[in-house]
């Protein structure tokens, strides 16, 4: 597992448990679908657009682009056949996207298959006041 979070802290107001959800939900299927590979997580503050990205991606298995879709839209497996090799129920991904909708953010996905896959969540951020004092 690897991480690049820059030192520079981005201040977001939102719902601290929500964004925690999200990201273990992405983190276990990083996880799960990357056997003997490489995860990263990356924070990238993105001024310009008043907001923070937050990326999970994985060197796995990946999807092809219609698979990706259909797991964040949710309540299905991906590989539904008798003999698929990962557990799970298909709605973490569902729900990761929820959550981050009920926060006024995004999540979008770049995968291919054999080469992994990459989540990238993007919140607004609402400056503070202590923002303001530096």
């Amino acid at each position: 597992m690897r991480t690049d979070l820059p030192a520079a802290a981005v201040s977001v107001i939102s719902d601290e448990e929500k964004i925690e959800r999200t990201l273990w939900a992405l983190l276990d299927n990083a996880i799960k679908f990357t056997p003997g590979g490489i995860v990263t997580v990356t924070r990238r503050p993105l001024p310009a657009h008043n907001a923070v990205e937050f990326e999970v991606s994985d060197t796995g298995i990946g999807m092809h682009s219609d698979e990706a879709t259909q797991a964040l839209k949710g309540l299905t497996q991906v590989d539904s056949s008798p003999r698929r090799r990962f557990r799970g129920l298909g709605i973490g991904l569902r729900m990761a996207t929820r959550l981050i909708e009920l926060l006024g953010g995004t999540i979008r996905v770049r995968t291919a298959v054999g080469q992994g896959t990459s989540f990238i969540v993007t919140l607004p951020v609402r400056p503070t006041p202590a923002a303001h004092l530096h």
